[in-house]
Parts: structure tokens; C-alpha cells; sequence
């Protein structure tokens, strides 16, 4: 499934079938806040396109040097064929050719097949956050992987 991917910017013509897509994360981000990075700004998101149709998406927050991963989200009926890996690898790429040196993110520490991805993808843990999810209440990890070509050292 992944080989026909298309990893594109999100644009409105996008926003319903990701709010659709959204509904299906534990923490899911209101089209509000979808339109909020579809205009751009310090925000980037990116759309994955199987044959034309969302499989997923991805939102940052951009600040400089850095992007924190907000959201990212493969709508159930492409789960475990390398739609978020495709995704996300084609992302970073993106964002490293804007000046990002480094992606941050958190996970609940229950996500055990996103932080599997995360770990593929070179992501080190760099705290856990307790307490910071509710419904239920549980830790979060938060986590960073230096862009390849940029600064390896954390300013933190």
C-alpha cells in the first residue's frame, strides 16, 4: 500500500476527510484546530493521499530549529501498511529543508505501537511527563530525533 502514497500539503480541500480521520484518535484535534494548520503560519501539516484519498495526516508546530509533532493520525482502514512511517519520514525531509534540526513530540506511555514507530524512526526519549493525559489519566514520554545533516546536541 505504501509505494502509491502521495504525501502532500494540507490544503481545505482536505480538512473534512482529516477531521473524519481525527475522530478516530484518543486525542483528537477539532477541525479548528486542523484549519489552524492548514493556513500555515508556524504551523505545517501534511496529508498522506492513497489513490486520491486521505490515509492520513500529520501536524507541527514550527518554532525555530524545531517542530513539534501535534497530531498524526492514519484513518483505520490504512493502518499497518506504512502509511505513518511514509508520512512522517517524508515530513522531517520537508521540514529539514525549511531549517528544522530537530522534531519533538509526546506519547501516551499506553501508545505501544506508536512509540514502536517512533523508536524505528530514531526518536530518543528525553522525559516522561506524569500525570500529563486524562481520559484515562496516565504518563506521557516526550521525545526528540535530530534531523540527519543537522546539530546532534540537544539545547535543553
Amino acid at each position: 500500500m505504501p509505494d502509491t502514497l502521495l504525501i502532500v500539503p494540507l490544503a481545505e480541500a482536505h480538512l473534512d476527510d482529516c477531521a473524519r480521520i481525527a475522530a478516530q484518535a484518543p486525542d483528537p484535534w477539532s477541525r479548528a484546530n486542523l484549519e489552524k494548520a492548514e493556513d500555515g503560519g508556524t504551523h505545517r501539516a501534511f496529508v498522506a493521499l492513497q489513490d486520491g484519498t486521505v490515509a492520513g495526516f500529520a501536524c507541527f508546530l514550527c518554532t525555530p530549529g524545531n517542530a513539534d509533532l501535534q497530531q498524526v493520525v492514519v484513518d483505520e482502514a490504512h493502518r499497518r501498511h506504512g502509511v505513518a512511517r511514509q508520512l512522517l519520514q517524508t515530513a522531517f525531509a520537508q521540514l529539514a529543508t525549511e531549517g528544522t534540526e530537530r522534531i519533538l513530540l509526546e506519547a501516551r506511555a499506553s501508545n505501544f505501537g506508536a512509540l514502536a514507530l517512533y523508536q524505528r524512526l530514531g526518536f530518543k526519549l528525553l522525559s516522561y511527563r506524569h500525570g500529563m493525559y486524562s481520559h484515562p489519566t496516565e504518563n506521557g514520554l516526550l521525545l526528540g530525533l535530530a534531523l540527519p545533516g543537522r546539530p546532534a546536541a540537544w539545547s535543553y
